[in-house]
């Protein structure tokens, strides 16, 4: 049977955990599509070499599970500050990196490599016959990108969006493997305090649930908005 006084115990403490969870999905989607789009600007231009790398890093990012992003992040982030500052000598060690920094870095350079293709996508599937009305306005380049094509190719990808928004969400769950007390870590602390596994985890996953609810239906909303903007 199911212990629910220790359900009511560890609610608060879980709930206690919601805003890093959060922290570390919003922050990284919202750097992430920034970096996204100026990346897929590259490659939509087709710079030279600089396309090349932005390929190379979409590679990495998007074939490596986002657990070995992390780790290589928070391991390797000590041997590079040594190498590159200190001539090798070990200066700096795992204890001195901020292990959410590591993961919100990781994350946010993830996050470009999905979010940069999903805006590529977007921004090429809107008509040349938008690019030729602002152009016949006296709209420059940039003011035709800015305002007729982001908005649009915005809108065209918040579905998207929003399905690895909430698979962010849910892939957050592996910083507690470097220490980072998110939901996941407080649920997994307190089955090891009462030895009950099934209960934390379960609320745990209730509160994953409900959180991708709400999400879910923001991005509705927004979609929803920008619908109307674009509707005859």
């Amino acid at each position: 049977m199911l212990d629910f006084d220790f359900i009511t115990s560890s609610l608060k403490y879980v709930i206690s955990a919601i805003p890093m969870t959060l922290l570390l999905t919003f922050v990284p989607l919202a750097l992430g599509l920034f970096i996204g789009i100026f990346l897929c600007l590259i490659r939509i231009k087709k710079v030279k070499v600089a396309s090349f790398l932005v390929s190379v890093f979409y590679s990495f990012f998007r074939s490596c599970p986002l657990i070995v992003i992390i780790y290589l992040f928070y391991y390797g982030m000590p041997k590079i500050i040594n190498m590159v500052f200190y001539a090798g000598v070990k200066k700096v060690s795992v204890a001195d990196i901020n292990n959410v920094t590591a993961s919100r870095v990781a994350m946010t350079l993830y996050s470009a490599a999905f979010l940069g293709e999903i805006m590529r996508g977007a921004i090429l599937s809107v008509g040349k016959d938008q690019y030729e009305g602002a152009y016949s306005l006296g709209l420059s380049k940039a003011m035709t990108f800015r305002y007729i094509v982001l908005p649009q190719a915005f809108r065209i990808a918040l579905p998207n969006i929003c399905s690895f928004c909430l698979g962010l969400l849910k892939g957050s769950s592996v910083v507690f493997g470097i220490g980072v007390v998110d939901m996941m870590a407080a649920a997994k602390i307190r089955a090891e305090t009462g030895y009950r596994y099934i209960e934390a985890y379960l609320l745990a996953g209730m509160i994953y649930l409900i959180l991708v609810f709400v999400i879910d239906g923001v991005f509705k909303q927004v979609s929803k908005h920008f619908a109307r903007g674009y509707s005859s």
